[in-house]
């Protein structure tokens, strides 16, 4: 019997076709496996480049940055969807879909943050409250002992600012004696505090909202250009705006938390006494207090708390009952003593004080807004309808440009109680009809009122206020 026998080079060329032919099909997957790192981590992997690099949340440069890498996600998921391996294709293709989702809800959400200014570093966005700290101040910035002036230079400029009547905007750190708290601000000195080196000012304290910085006043409301446009016309005398930091992080209400923080002392003791140590500021009831969102109830709480520093409050959109804000019920430490001191609505309501005249404003687009408006004035209806409250409904929402619209009508009204004398004030356009504005009311005098609906008028000493129907 004769076998069939294959000779020794075939059955060597037979296993090197074999080997051959697995690597052939082993090299496609090989080739395709770099796809899942590179369109899934690739983003991620630059976003945190970016991040390293010192890129801003609400820079032009990080936005087109999130724009590319979407529309590379994109492209990069259609060319690769029928290029995946068989084991891989279900789970490549799913993440890919779910990185162009991802990466399209971060560019909207970056997109809103540029318009509304929440976040303005990824420390803050993560809660870091030394992402908001500032470096040590250069030698001889030192102006009194808790104001330090970071700006280089800022006499000289000032100066020379004031030659064609523009004022100065001030990078500062304001420490805390009696808080203990050290905190960034900004300050605008105007141009006559230069050019009139004796004069004295009276002082504005603007406090942002939350999330927020001291700069959303300066970007979000435009604040100096209405400052300015105010002090030209003669509508607010020359002032000296203050901006501090009234959160790090968590929200902090403005109050002095039960065994936590003392924010409203560092606020409404800290800031005005290192101010009025560093810079010529008038002495008495010569400041006030303005605040948008959050900082509207900052406004108002701190205003009724120390009628002997605040002439007037302001509060845009703001509330008037404590522990509001997300978290912020661990302030009060379930005293609800502590509640009821820091609601202006509840003090109201009990006749419990007797503080300086509150602006308040709310738009019929922020239901939240004119709610706390209405609680607000039906506490003073309650408890003393002689309490002066100037309540406004215009239009918009809870948004930068309602804020903007209403400052300059806010800012005449708060000028007239500061001791310099003013041009007739601004209107504020109010919606006509429906809700209607309140009558104002600014202590007992002669009797002479006028109603926000048609306009602010002359008189500062009108009689009543009415509820919100």
């Amino acid at each position: 019997m004769i076998e069939n026998v294959e000779p020794p080079y075939q059955s060597r060329r037979a296993a090197n076709n074999l080997r051959g032919s697995r690597q052939s099909m082993a090299t496609p997957i090989a080739r395709r496996a770099w796809l899942p790192l590179v369109l899934v981590a690739g983003p991620l992997l630059a976003v945190v480049l970016a991040v390293a690099g010192g890129a801003r949340l609400p820079s032009l440069q990080f936005l087109v940055l999130l724009l590319v890498l979407t529309a590379g996600a994109g492209f990069g998921t259609a060319w690769a969807w029928l290029r995946w391996p068989p084991g891989l294709a279900g789970l490549g293709r799913g993440l890919c879909l779910l990185l162009v989702a991802v990466m399209g809800g971060v560019v909207s959400l970056d997109v809103l943050n540029r318009a509304e200014h929440f976040y303005s570093s990824f420390a803050d966005l993560v809660g870091d409250s030394r992402g908001t700290e500032v470096a040590a101040p250069p030698l001889g910035s030192s102006v009194g002992s808790n104001f330090t002036v970071l700006t280089p230079d800022w006499q000289q400029r000032g100066e020379q600012l004031s030659l064609t009547g523009q004022g100065e905007l001030l990078n500062v750190m304001i420490s805390g004696a009696g808080s203990g708290l050290d905190r960034p601000a900004l300050v605008y000195l105007p141009p006559e505090f230069f050019s009139a080196p004796a004069a004295r000012f009276p002082a504005v304290e603007l406090i942002h909202g939350f999330p927020g910085r001291p700069r959303d006043w300066v970007n979000g409301v435009n604040a100096l250009a209405i400052l300015d446009q105010e002090r030209r016309a003669e509508r607010m005398p020359p002032v000296v705006a203050v901006f501090p930091t009234a959160a790090t992080g968590s929200s902090t209400e403005c109050v002095d938390a039960v065994h936590g923080q003392r924010n409203e002392t560092y606020l409404a003791e800290d800031v005005p006494e290192a101010v009025r140590g560093a810079l010529r500021i008038l002495g008495g009831a010569s400041w006030i207090i303005g605040g948008l969102s959050t900082g509207g109830f900052c406004a108002a709480n701190l205003a009724l708390h120390h009628p002997q520093l605040y002439a007037a409050g302001v509060s845009l959109s703001g509330y008037f009952t404590a522990a509001q804000d997300p978290g912020s019920a661990r302030l009060y430490g379930h005293d609800e003593s502590a509640l009821q001191r820091n609601s202006p609505d509840w003090l109201m309501g009990h006749g419990r004080l007797k503080g300086p005249p509150l602006f308040v404003v709310a738009s019929r687009g922020d239901p939240a807004a004119v709610g706390a408006e209405r609680g607000l004035l039906a506490a003073v209806g309650a408890g003393d309808p002689s309490f002066p409250v100037t309540a406004a409904l215009v239009a918009g929402g809870h948004n930068w440009g309602t804020w903007r619209n209403s400052f300059p009508a806010a800012l005449d009204w708060a000028g007239r109680f500061l001791p310099h004398p003013l041009a007739p004030p601004l209107q504020l356009p109010v919606v006509s009809g429906g809700v209607a504005a309140q009558q104002v009311a600014h202590g007992t005098g002669d009797g002479t009122g006028h109603t926000i609906g048609h306009g602010i008028g002359r008189s500062t000493r009108p009689r009543a206020v009415r509820r919100l129907r």
